[in-house]
């Protein structure tokens, strides 16, 4: 840019989208206009004064106003530049002085509501939590979202589930049965969670005397333990390793080594 430089109404410019990265276009004495990646800057000598989006109608026309309301160049330099008519940048000044600069920017789309306004789907989801469904499958049969159940039920305006009191009644029913004598007792999955929780050297570390020997060097890698449960998430995945022992999972483990620990390196491959 070039201090000084005037615009001749006589010579043609090129619109400003034709301009390139770091290229400038002079709108008037002391006013230009820069090209900034995808954005318009506005420099009042070498200042920055505005800017917007090469897209952007709403931004522009803010900018062509100021410029025009404070006689930084005129109406037709300002248009040009932007293949507009003169009387689009009139306008668009008239605009700013009698709105002021908050017409220009588009309204908020308002915030979609979270709510239940059907007093017979809030009873329907009260009856349905009342009678034990979890606030997922109300929510899925109501077509509703599931948080919005919850904020309603943290409100007090519908029930608590009762689905997890009832899960613990039938647990602690099934743990008050005595299992007959060869039976395959299956621990269920809060049952797990609870034993796991409890573990006295972190989450599911209950092999307490295995691990303290392995902190102290004196195991090499304790032996896996399957035990009969239930709803174990991905369990199908252990049907995959007699087939993947019998390809040689295995075979060649003796060549490698690992140093002394709780887990051993086939127990190590046997899970990952």
């Amino acid at each position: 840019m070039i201090a000084g430089e005037t615009i001749s109404q006589d010579t043609p410019q090129a619109p400003a989208w034709q301009l390139q990265q770091g290229e400038a276009l002079a709108l008037g004495t002391s006013l230009y206009l820069l090209r900034d990646g995808q954005d318009f800057v506005y420099f009042l000598f070498t200042q920055p004064i505005a800017s917007h989006a090469v897209d952007d109608k709403a931004g522009r026309n803010l900018c062509l106003a100021r410029c025009a309301l404070f006689g930084l160049a005129t109406h037709a330099a300002l248009a040009q530049a932007f293949a507009l008519n003169p009387r689009t940048v009139a306008r668009a000044k008239a605009r700013l002085i009698e709105r002021g600069e908050g017409d220009f920017v588009p309204p908020r789309k308002p915030r979609r509501r979270h709510g239940i306004e059907d007093p017979g789907v809030l009873a329907k989801a009260a009856e349905l939590l009342q009678a034990g469904h979890s606030l997922y499958r109300v929510a899925k049969q109501l077509n509703v979202s599931s948080s919005t159940l919850w904020s309603y039920s943290q409100a007090g305006q519908l029930p608590a589930s009762q689905c997890s009191a009832r899960r613990s009644a039938e647990s602690d029913s099934q743990a008050a049965e005595q299992p007959e004598p060869g039976t395959v007792v299956l621990t269920g999955k809060q049952e797990r969670n609870q034993r796991d929780a409890q573990a006295p050297l972190g989450r599911a570390a209950r092999d307490t005397a295995g691990r303290v020997a392995a902190s102290l060097g004196a195991l090499d890698g304790q032996a896996p333990h399957f035990e009969p449960a239930a709803t174990v998430s991905g369990a199908g995945v252990l049907t995959a390793l007699p087939a993947l022992l019998q390809q040689g999972l295995l075979r060649h483990a003796g060549l490698l080594s690992l140093p002394q620990g709780f887990y051993s390196l086939p127990s190590l491959l046997l899970l990952w």
